[in-house]
């Protein structure tokens, strides 16, 4: 996982983040929790924005 808070610039859409930290497509959900417990968390943006990830599956539109 790479150091956060981790700043994207990021195309109106669908994404969903990876909450467990175990990710390599960090900070995007691949699956990687299966058997943990943890789930994705569903992110949309309406329009392009910068996206500052906070912590695994936290998401703030800056």
């Amino acid at each position: 996982m790479p150091e956060l808070p981790l700043t994207l610039q990021l195309d109106a859409g669908t994404y969903w983040l990876c909450t467990c930290g175990k990710s390599e497509n960090f900070p995007y959900c691949n699956g990687a929790h299966k058997g943990s417990g943890f789930t994705p968390k569903q992110f949309e943006l309406t329009a392009p924005a910068t996206v500052e990830i906070t912590a695994p599956g936290e998401a703030i539109v800056r």
